[in-house]
């Protein structure tokens, strides 16, 4: 709602179905990298292994070929749209792995913040029983005394009345 702040601690966690399918999307970054490392590895040993050094890249068909490109070719020519796919899946793919991750990492501030803020809050109620045990004590005690002190005025007044009417009963019987 406009006007109010979102508590950490009433935060509830992510649906399953959630979770899972950002732990999909930050795992599908997987194959991508392990492709470019291949990719990487592969140029790196092509322009070590040539003779012409760096200037190997400027071959367009032998870079192909390091970059399995050839391998996929055929089918991305008989297949356009699988190969556009695939072009389009990598950072439809990247970008969704690090919108997931980011999620990953909020998602874990916030539950720390929620933790802390149960901690808290456990503090504050054990400190507002232990100041309200004392406060009960402190009044027993004053009540206690309170009662004590009327019951010692009774006592005297009972005593006080029957001293009175003793005394008005002995008068009664010498007359």
């Amino acid at each position: 709602m406009p006007g109010q702040e979102r508590r950490d601690e009433d935060v509830k966690p992510r649906a399953l179905w959630f979770r899972l399918l950002r732990w999909v999307l930050i795992l599908s970054n997987f194959p991508v990298a392990f492709y470019l490392g291949i990719i990487g590895g592969n140029l790196v040993t092509y322009v070590g292994q040539s003779p012409a050094g760096i200037s190997a890249l400027l071959n367009v068909k032998d870079v192909a070929n390091q970059v399995l490109l050839l391998r996929f070719l055929p089918y991305l020519e008989s297949h356009p749209v699988f190969g556009a796919l695939i072009i389009a899946q990598i950072p439809v793919s990247a970008l969704a792995g690090i919108w997931a991750q980011s999620s990953r990492e909020k998602d874990q501030e916030v539950d720390e913040r929620a933790t802390l803020m149960r901690e808290v809050r456990r503090e504050i109620d054990a400190r507002i029983d232990a100041r309200i045990d004392a406060r009960i004590r402190t009044l027993r005690f004053e009540l206690r005394q309170e009662v004590r002190q009327e019951v010692l005025e009774l006592i005297e007044l009972i005593l006080t009345t029957n001293a009175r009417n003793a005394t008005e009963e002995e008068r009664r019987h010498e007359r």
